[in-house]
C-alpha cells in the first residue's frame, strides 16, 4: 500500500487491482489500502473464488469483479474502462 499510496498522493485516479488470490500481508496494510481505494476509482479483478481480500473489498462497497477465463478477462477490462472513462468523455 505505502507504493500506491507514493504514486497516487494528490491525485484522484483511476486504479484496478488483478489477483488470483490471498494477498500475505492483507492484515497489516487492509486499513491504508482501504483509505486509498476511497479516495479513488477503485476496481478489483479476482481470478478464482473468494479470498479474505475479495470479502473485505465488497464490505468496503467497491468493485470486485470474478472471472473464469481469458476471454471473461479481457470483455471485462473494455467494459470498465469504458464506464470509468465515460464519465469524462463523450464518444
Amino acid at each position: 500500500a505505502s507504493v500506491l499510496t507514493g504514486a497516487l498522493k494528490g491525485r484522484e485516479s483511476f486504479v484496478l487491482s488483478i489477483s488470483d488470490g490471498e494477498i500475505g500481508n492483507w492484515d497489516s496494510e487492509k486499513t491504508d489500502f482501504a483509505q486509498l481505494a476511497s479516495h479513488n476509482h477503485y476496481a478489483h479483478i479476482h481470478l478464482g473464488s473468494e479470498t479474505q481480500f475479495t470479502e473485505d473489498l465488497e464490505q468496503w462497497m467497491l468493485h470486485v469483479f470474478y472471472v473464469k477465463s481469458g476471454d471473461d478477462l479481457a470483455h471485462l477490462m473494455v467494459d470498465i474502462t469504458k464506464k470509468q472513462y465515460e464519465r469524462f468523455t463523450r464518444i
